[in-house]
């Protein structure tokens, strides 16, 4: 697991989770404060997450985006990443989250 931190004058401006089942590295989380959007740097934090896959032998990166994030779909889709058709299951408590 890798977590990357970006910051600004000791300030978190951005965030993103790498993990891995030796078989996929997995991008979770990428988080970008909102002042520091479409500035690349949720592009550059995914890019060392990808390094850092590569450097375990990873050459098959994915993420789970939910549906109504467009956002992030568009940022995937940018660097690369295809939909893929999954179906995805959850156990909640509270069925509004």
């Amino acid at each position: 697991m890798l977590l990357l931190v970006a910051e600004n004058e000791k300030r978190i401006v951005g965030t993103v989770l790498g993990t891995h089942d030796s078989t996929k590295g997995w991008v979770n989380r990428p988080a970008v404060d909102a002042e520091y959007r479409r500035k690349s740097l949720a592009t550059k934090l995914v890019s060392e997450i990808e390094k850092w896959f590569e450097s375990n032998g990873l050459d098959v990166f994915a993420c789970v985006i939910e549906t109504d994030n467009t956002v992030s779909m568009e940022l995937f889709s940018k660097l690369g990443y295809q939909e893929w058709h999954v179906r995805y299951y959850s156990k909640r408590k509270n069925v509004e989250f």
